[in-house]
Formats: C-alpha cells, structure tokens, sequence
C-alpha cells in the first residue's frame, strides 16, 4: 500500500513538472526558468493579490460579519506580504557581503534564474530530510496542496461575494418595482 501511495506521488509530481515544462516551452523559458517565475514569483504574488481583493470586498459593506472578514483578510495579507518578501529576497541573494576583516556586512543580491531554482530544490530537500518525507511530497504540499488551497480560499471568497451582491441587487430591484406598482 505504502509504495502504491509513494509513486502516485512520484507521478502527480512528474505530472506537475511536465506542466511546468509545456508552460515554458510556450514562454520561450526552460523548466527552471519556468518553476522559478511560477512557484517562486506568481504563487506568491498571486496570494497577495487575492488578499487584498478579498479585503477590499469585504471592507466595502457595513455589516459585523463583513468588516470581521476584512480584518481577517486583512491580516492573512499583511502577513502574505510579508513572507513574500522574506520569500523573494531569500531566493535572490547571491552570497555574503564583507569586510576586509570577514564580518558580515550584508547580502549580495541577484542571483541567476538557476542559482534560484537550485537553492530552492535545497531548501525543500532540507524540508523533506527534516519531516522523514520525499522531496516530491513536499513539494506537492507546499505548491499544489498549501499554495493552491490559499488561491481556492481566496477566490472562493471573492466568487461568493460577487454572487452575495448580484442576489442582494436582484432583491433591491425587485423591492423597488414592487413600490414603484403600488
């Protein structure tokens, strides 16, 4: 049973990677180029965005269940930001900066699209070593379970609200036509 599960694990992934392929491919980038500007760069900024989508949606009607909603979504924004940046800055620095009596003075910055996606196949070996797991289940945790279920979360939020404000519209509209006979 266990190996069953280990390589459909092993082939979600390399499902997961041939997509990457084809999307660069079609982009003119390699494989690495292309797992490094979606996974390192659009995932994130893409959570970000939806945040604040959903917090401006929410900040906009006056009612309790909206504005706690908002200071929720509010709140998983500052903190998408905020890893994020830690996120990108981590994945482009290229090495130390320091003085002429070797202490650290600061981070060099602008490491190459393949420094990045090796850095990043380190960390999640690093990861996978330190939970007793493979590096193909992290990875398929980290991006298509914890990243594409904050993106689900989020755009479910913004697709109830459209719909919320279409049915509220419809009510409105149907309470003034029936004023507007009588």
């Amino acid at each position: 049973m266990f190996t069953a599960i280990s390589e459909l694990v092993k082939w979600i992934f390399l499902a997961c990677c041939g997509v990457l392929y084809l999307i660069g491919l079609c982009l003119g980038l390699s494989y690495k180029e292309s797992s490094v500007v979606i996974c390192i760069y659009l995932c994130p900024a893409l959570c970000v965005t939806l945040a604040a989508v959903c917090t401006a949606m929410s900040y906009r009607l006056k009612y309790f269940w909206n504005r706690l909603s908002a200071i929720v979504n509010g709140g998983l924004l500052l903190t998408y930001v905020n890893l994020t940046i830690l996120f990108w800055k981590h994945y482009m620095k290229t090495g130390f900066i320091e003085d002429e009596c070797g202490n650290f003075v600061g981070l060099k910055y602008g490491a190459t699209m393949e420094q990045q996606f090796d850095c990043c196949v380190r960390d999640l070996q690093t990861i996978a070593h330190n939970l007793g797991i493979t590096y193909e289940e992290v990875n398929l945790i980290v991006y298509c379970v914890l990243l594409t279920g904050i993106v689900f979360f989020h755009a479910a939020q913004i697709v109830f609200r459209i719909v919320r404000q279409r049915r509220l519209k419809k009510k409105q509209n149907a309470e003034n036509s029936q004023n507007n006979i009588h």
